[in-house]
């Protein structure tokens, strides 16, 4: 995330308020904290979004751009969350599966080819049945035959890929 210049900054106080403009010295977390270790930001205030789904809402589900003569709404990765994984019975929340282990690193690193891999074989499981056989379409000539049945599961909260 420091590559893409999102700091701590941008979910913990600009985003992090749901109705009017973030206090000067305030930071908005998952519960109240009475004394934070910065010299600007001495106290944190229990937000009610930071652990939904809206919150990344907010960047990643924007439209529709009503600034242009004919507005459009392009496809959103949390208009694919609303609008078929939930419907779909989907429980988790972007939060639930993107911060798992609370560490702010908010996964996939693509550059971390390993992680990547594990994280797409969860979220899209490939099964494969393959079928040979020998076919005779005229006598005396035969012709090898292979039929390749695949199924991809989406257990993913969001089209892939997307972004």
């Amino acid at each position: 995330m420091k590559k893409l210049n999102i700091s701590c900054l941008v979910c913990h106080r600009d985003k992090g308020i749901v109705h009017g403009l973030p206090r000067g010295d305030m930071l908005y977390g998952t519960r109240k904290l009475k004394e934070h270790p910065d010299e600007h930001f001495e106290r944190v205030r229990e937000s009610p979004i930071l652990k939904r789904s809206v919150m990344c809402g907010q960047c990643h589900g924007l439209g529709p751009n009503l600034e242009f003569e004919h507005p459009v709404q392009c496809a959103t990765l949390y208009g694919s969350y609303l609008n078929a994984y939930i419907p779909s019975g989907g429980t988790k929340t972007c939060q639930e599966c993107h911060m798992e282990n609370s560490d702010h690193l908010c996964p996939p690193n693509f550059q971390d080819r390993k992680d990547v891999s594990e994280r797409l074989a969860r979220a899209l499981p490939l099964d494969v049945g393959v079928l040979s056989y020998v076919s005779q379409i005229t006598p005396g000539q035969f012709v090898p035959t292979v039929v390749v049945n695949t199924t991809i599961t989406s257990r993913a909260g969001h089209r892939i890929p997307d972004g």
